[in-house]
């Protein structure tokens, strides 16, 4: 062509070229094939142009050039026509037969492998991957490159939820990869996305239509699949169902044989309970009712007082099965198998205790074993156990049986404890008349007449034979400390040894705590006798560190009554220890305790009260008795002695002591004394401020001293002092000399004590003045004669 152009053509290059653009522009467009039918035609159409002249040959060879362009351009464009009638036809195969494959899939998940190898296949991908949030995490892959987990799960996260042209994001070229596609993925239950990959191509426009295109023909399919599957499931479950109900309609007839023999047995053991309290007989026949009915080859009752387990009846054991039973009923790792069944209703069942070689029960030598708890006001009662020596022997049928024997038992067990709380209560009744009647012949005793030790000793024993107890042992309080005055049950030298002793209320007082008590009384149990062991004497007569036993009394422990007066002062305790019955005391059982303890209280308070009058009496007779002698008196020391006297006589003091103080000084000294030596008082003589008479002097007040030894101005001296009353002699305002009475125990002294003291104080205060001045009178008379005669 290029040949003609440069024959025919006319002018010059520029010219000429113009004819072989056109066939130039085919070529560029429709390839080399398209260039040379360009060519042909442009020739063909160019022949007759030889002939003509310059000017219209060139012409001519324009517009064939022309001509072969337009020509080959229509007849290109025909066949992309065909061409993509063909191509379409073809896709559409293509995905009818995806389709017939999908549709053909057993399951989704193969549905999805099918589709992601077709969409890589399709689209010319070099990998994909479908990266699934639900209902599962996995990533599933195909194709190169095979991209960790990792890899595919980052590339989910490059761009936004579209098809999207990853070209420029580096995370591409970490992974060596040049182009990738992403699509949503949502059928059903699963979610996730669908990544395509290539190395070294980028992906056109219509390969992402077609993965669209694609992945919606896939996600129809798996949609299918799921909605099939929940169908196929549906009808699993129907027919699971009409199976179940024509099972249940096969077993129908010979499970209600099976209630009826079960109701039966219950009727019966129902007619027995009705008819009689006889427990053992009743129980006997529940285990052979269980025995026949169920698969058990022995069983038991074990009756659970909520201390221990006993025996009350058995069938289907030899004598040596018996005596393991009995044996082993009382370990303590039973307990926790009791507390089990005290906490759930239903029977606990051990299918086979070989493969529960734990379990406490073992020794029982059985292979399934079921134990049905029995309640009683719904605590635990007692314990229907059966066993067999093969494994699952009791299926459910036999373990709601057992349930129905154990509530019928349970009746049975409730009618004997109501009928044996009836004999009890009348047995406690009786007991309460009895002690009512020891109450009031110890009431009797109470006498004016009567020492007080001796009434508490009668009232130690009644107590003890009234409420059960071994030892009783009462404490009265004197001042700050307490005494032991009266017990039973305890050994005559033992109580001898006791009653010397004298205890700090202040120790007794530290046990009454509120977490001990129950009533008016204080159990403090053996745990905590740390807070009692060194500092109180106690009878024991059992030591050593004996077992507690849950709900029974423990050696150490310890049992107070306090012993209070109708204003609610504190006039003593009393201790009980080891009750007969061997129990931990209750609220029941601590109200006799407590009558006989009002009545101590009362016996004391008594006593008190006619010892105060005895005292004003005495009191009143002492003043009369010094009215008559200081006024018959004026002789000093006749008078003083007579003061202190009558302090250690009449008021039961053990000394007396009176201070006067000299002439011309300061100084106290010591003029009388009772109960000893005054040589013996030669140290305590002091002036005003000094020890104990001086500061009794300068405040001018009385002082009480509990513990005389414990203060640090007492001066010692050879007598065995515990305790001190000092008080003032006053004259016009002034003290003239103090009056001290000492007991030789430690202890309080009363209001009245104190009182009484002041008042006999004031009583000879003006009769030793008046002796005094009449003292100084006589000597200044004696000493003016004396004058006169020289």
């Amino acid at each position: 062509m290029a040949l003609a152009v440069l024959y025919l053509g006319e002018g010059g290059p520029l010219e000429r070229g113009l004819l072989l653009l056109p066939v130039l522009l085919v070529a560029w467009r429709w390839g080399w094939r398209g260039g040379v039918a360009a060519a042909l035609i442009f020739l063909a159409a160019a022949l007759p142009a030889v002939a003509g002249d310059g000017a219209a040959r060139q012409m001519q060879l324009g517009d064939s050039a022309n001509l072969a362009v337009l020509l080959l351009a229509v007849g290109a464009a025909a066949g992309g026509w065909v061409e993509g009638r063909r191509k379409r036809a073809r896709r559409t195969a293509e995905m009818e037969a995806l389709g017939e494959r999908l549709a053909a899939a057993g399951d989704v998940r193969t549905v999805w492998q099918t589709g992601l190898a077709e969409l890589v296949h399709s689209c010319h991908a070099d990998g994909g991957a479908w990266i699934w949030q639900q209902p599962t995490d996995e990533v599933w892959a195909t194709g190169k490159p095979v991209l960790e987990a990792s890899a595919w799960q980052r590339l989910t996260g490059a761009a936004d939820w579209h098809v999207s042209p990853l070209r420029r994001d580096p995370l591409l070229q970490a992974l060596q990869l040049r182009d990738a596609i992403r699509l949503p993925v949502t059928v059903e239950s699963w979610g996730g996305q669908l990544l395509l990959v290539r190395r070294r191509a980028r992906f056109s426009t219509g390969e992402a239509e077609l993965a669209r295109a694609l992945l919606a023909l896939v996600q129809q399919a798996a949609r299918g699949q799921v909605r099939c599957a929940r169908a196929a499931k549906l009808l699993a479950e129907q027919d699971a169902a009409a199976s179940e109900k024509a099972r249940l309609y096969g077993e129908t007839e010979e499970e209600l044989r099976h209630r009826v023999r079960a109701l039966e047995s219950l009727q019966q053991v129902t007619r027995e309970i009705l008819s009689t309290l006889d427990l053992d007989h009743i129980l006997q026949l529940v285990l052979q009712e269980a025995l026949r009915f169920g698969e058990a080859t022995a069983g038991s009752v074990l009756l659970w007082d909520g201390v221990s387990l006993k025996l009350r009846a058995a069938q289907g054991y030899d004598e040596a099965a018996l005596t393991r039973l009995r044996e082993h009923l009382s370990h303590t790792e039973n307990l926790d198998l009791l507390e089990t069944l005290a906490q759930q209703p239903a029977p606990l069942y051990f299918p086979d205790l070989l493969e529960q070689p734990e379990t406490a029960l073992t020794f029982l030598e059985a292979r399934s074993l079921l134990l049905a708890p029995i309640f009683y006001e719904g605590e635990l009662a007692a314990v229907l156990l059966l066993q067999s020596a093969e494994p699952q022997a009791f299926p459910p049928a036999a373990r709601e049986f057992a349930t129905g024997l154990a509530m019928q038992t349970a009746i049975a067990v409730g009618n004997t404890r109501r009928y044996e709380e009836q004999l009890a209560r009348g047995e406690l009744m009786y007991q309460r008349f009895e002690q009512i009647r020891l109450l009031l012949e110890v009431t009797r005793t109470m006498r004016s007449d009567r020492p007080l030790e001796d009434t508490l000793l009668d009232m130690a024993y009644a107590t003890q034979e009234a409420i059960g107890y071994q030892t009783v042992l009462i404490s009265v309080l004197e001042g700050q400390l307490t005494r032991r005055v009266a017990g039973a049950g305890i050994p005559l030298i033992d109580l001898e040894k006791m009653k010397k002793e004298r205890t700090p209320w202040a120790r007794i007082s530290a046990l009454l705590q509120e977490r001990f008590r129950i009533g008016q009384c204080y159990y403090i149990p053996a745990e905590h006798q740390d807070l009692w062991r060194g500092e109180l004497t106690v009878f024991e007569p059992e030591k050593g560190g004996a077992e507690r036993v849950p709900g029974m009394w423990h050696p150490q422990d310890i049992l107070l009554a306090p012993l209070y007066n109708p204003r609610g002062e504190v006039l003593g305790y009393m201790s009980v220890d080891t009750p007969h019955d061997g129990r931990i005391p209750t609220r029941a059982s601590l109200e006799v305790l407590e009558l006989f303890a009002a009545q101590i209280a009362l016996a004391i308070e008594n006593q008190r009260l006619v010892k105060s009058l005895q005292l004003q009496l005495n009191t009143v007779s002492l003043f009369n008795e010094l009215n008559r002698s200081i006024t018959a008196k004026l002789d000093l020391p006749l008078v003083l002695n007579t003061v202190v006297q009558a302090v250690t006589n009449l008021l039961n003091y053990d000394y007396a002591t009176i201070f006067l103080q000299e002439r011309e000084s300061e100084l106290f000294t010591p003029r009388a004394s009772s109960g000893y030596d005054l040589k013996a008082a030669h140290q305590l003589s002091a002036a005003s401020g000094e020890s104990l008479i001086g500061a009794v002097v300068q405040t001018g007040m009385p002082l009480v001293l509990d513990d005389i030894q414990a203060d640090p101005r007492y001066i010692p001296i050879d007598l065995p002092l515990g305790s001190s009353l000092m008080v003032p002699l006053m004259a016009e305002g002034r003290t003239v000399g103090v009056l001290t009475a000492d007991r030789k125990t430690r202890g309080d002294f009363s209001p009245t004590e104190v009182a009484t003291l002041m008042a006999f104080a004031d009583q000879i205060s003006v009769a030793v003045e008046n002796a005094r001045l009449f003292e100084e009178v006589r000597d200044l008379s004696e000493d003016l004669e004396q004058r006169v005669e020289e």
